[in-house]
């Protein structure tokens, strides 16, 4: 058993969790893998993250294998069974998709923000990890907090 530098025994600490070496972590925040619900999942742990068929999340950490860390595109987060969701390639996670706005926004005064009124359609170009997205209302673009949109599927987006 060797020592530390003051001389206490190198003993690996009680509250240091095994590792698993099957999964693979992500540093969280960084949201790097895209997920969709296959189902609906529901539970009664408050530490699950409720979720339905279709809804986007970003995988913050792969605690385990059948069992993920996730934000959901609303920005709650919470654990999500693998099995219920299928990851979304990078090139799908690029195609645009429609947004409806849930509230006016309005910006004067950013030139680079994308001002709408509750009720219009935004065709979303990018998601950023901040939590701004990306998208255009009649040809014109801009960026917009994605808290203020709600996605709808894309086949009853008029």
């Amino acid at each position: 058993m060797g020592l530390h530098p003051g001389g206490a025994p190198a003993m690996p600490s009680p509250h240091v969790p095994p590792v698993n070496s099957q999964a693979t972590p992500t540093q969280i925040g960084t949201g790097k893998l895209t997920v969709k619900g296959k189902f609906d999942f529901r539970s009664d742990d408050p530490e699950d993250l409720h979720f339905r068929k279709g809804d986007v999340m970003w995988v913050l950490r792969k605690d385990e294998d059948e069992w993920w860390f996730a934000r959901h595109s609303d920005g709650r987060e919470g654990s999500i069974p693998v099995p219920y969701v299928t990851v979304v390639d990078d090139q799908i996670q690029q195609q645009s998709f429609f947004a409806r706005a849930t509230m006016d926004r309005e910006c004067p005064y950013d030139p680079t923000a994308l001002s709408f009124k509750a009720g219009d359609m935004i065709k979303v170009t990018r998601q950023n990890e901040n939590g701004m997205w990306e998208g255009e209302i009649n040809n014109r673009r801009g960026h917009f907090p994605f808290k203020l949109v709600e996605v709808v599927d894309s086949a009853n987006h008029q």
